[in-house]
């Protein structure tokens, strides 16, 4: 990335930033979207936004594109993370739901070590200037993953109940 789009480590700091302010607002903005038109219309939505920012970050032409893609991106991340988990906190039964959304909240943590490890060997493989956007290219694999939701991930029981349906 630093090579390809010329930029340095002051520009790194900013677009990793940039991506966490994106993940506040998300989470706020879905948080509230999830509750008045369901959590897994947000949660299909988040995902597909997420994967396909990733994408477009992949195609990346400038430091400016990457840096506003990120922060839209963001929106996506910091959306699917705290109504993905409301969601299992109502599908998954009382009797196994705290080893399930530990495991799922533990992925986050999994993610932090391994993608570093995978960085590098795209890179090796890859070289810098191609590498980031190869890796990018793979978080867009959570598109896939909304296409399939959108199918299959029925809504939540208690958001029904709560709007009387």
């Amino acid at each position: 990335m630093f090579t390809s789009l010329h930029n340095g480590f002051v520009n790194a700091g900013i677009l990793i930033s940039s991506a966490y302010v994106g993940q506040f607002v998300g989470a706020l903005l879905f948080g509230y979207l999830s509750e008045r038109y369901g959590r897994s219309l947000a949660v299909v939505f988040s995902l597909a936004m997420f994967g396909t920012l990733s994408i477009a970050a992949a195609l990346a032409w400038s430091f400016e594109s990457l840096l506003v893609i990120r922060l839209i991106q963001g929106v996506g991340l910091g959306a699917e993370v705290p109504v993905a988990g409301a969601l299992f906190n109502e599908y998954v039964r009382g009797q196994t739901r705290g080893t399930v959304v530990w495991i799922y909240e533990s992925v986050f943590a999994w993610g932090l070590a391994i993608t570093p490890l995978v960085g590098i060997l795209l890179f090796g493989a890859f070289g810098q200037a191609l590498g980031w956007r190869v890796l990018f290219g793979i978080g867009g694999i959570p598109l896939l993953v909304a296409i399939y939701a959108s199918f299959k991930l029925p809504e939540s029981a208690r958001w029904l109940a709560d709007k009387g349906r």
